[in-house]
C-alpha cells in the first residue's frame, strides 16, 4: 500500500473547506473596508472646515484645495506651504482646485458668487468604496451632515 501524497477526495475537501472560509470572512473585509472610507470621508470633511476657519480668521479665502492645506502666515500673504500644515499630505497634491480624490472620496468645493461655501464627499465607485454622501458648511459650528446613504 502506497502512502505518499493525497487522494483526490482529500484534495477536493481541502479546496471546499478554503473556498467556504473565504466566502465568509470575503464580506466582513469589505464592510470593514467601506466603514473605514466613510470614517476618513466625515474626518477629511471637518478637516477642511477647520482650515477655512483659519483661513477666515486671518481675513483671506482659500484657492483650492492646496491652498486649504496651508495657512497664511499674516493678512494678504499667498500662504505658507508646509509651514503651517492643517491638512494630510494628500491634500497637496490635488489635480483641480475644486475637485480631489481621497480614500475613495472625491471631495469638491462648492462655491457661490466665487466664494467656498462648503464642501461635499461621494464615493468614488457607489456601493464599493463607500455608501454614503456626506457635505459640510464653512461655517462657524458646522457639523458633517449625511446628504444620502446607499
Amino acid at each position: 500500500m502506497n502512502t505518499r501524497g493525497f487522494t483526490l477526495l482529500e484534495l477536493v475537501f481541502v479546496v471546499a473547506a478554503l473556498t467556504l472560509g473565504a466566502a465568509i470572512l470575503l464580506p466582513r473585509g469589505l464592510e470593514a473596508r467601506l466603514v473605514q472610507n466613510e470614517l476618513a470621508a466625515q474626518e477629511s470633511l471637518a478637516m477642511f472646515a477647520s482650515s477655512y476657519a483659519a483661513w477666515s480668521r486671518l481675513g483671506s479665502e482659500p484657492a483650492g484645495f492646496q491652498a486649504f492645506s496651508s495657512a497664511p502666515l499674516r493678512v494678504g500673504e499667498e500662504t505658507a506651504a508646509l509651514r503651517h500644515p492643517l491638512m494630510p499630505h494628500w491634500a497637496f497634491r490635488a489635480g483641480t482646485q475644486e475637485r480631489l480624490e481621497h480614500q475613495g472620496y472625491a471631495f469638491t468645493l462648492q462655491d457661490i458668487g466665487g466664494r467656498w461655501v462648503g464642501c461635499r464627499a461621494r464615493p468614488t465607485s457607489q456601493g464599493y468604496s463607500g455608501r454614503a454622501h456626506y457635505e459640510i458648511a464653512f461655517e462657524p459650528g458646522a457639523k458633517v451632515e449625511l446628504i444620502s446613504a446607499l
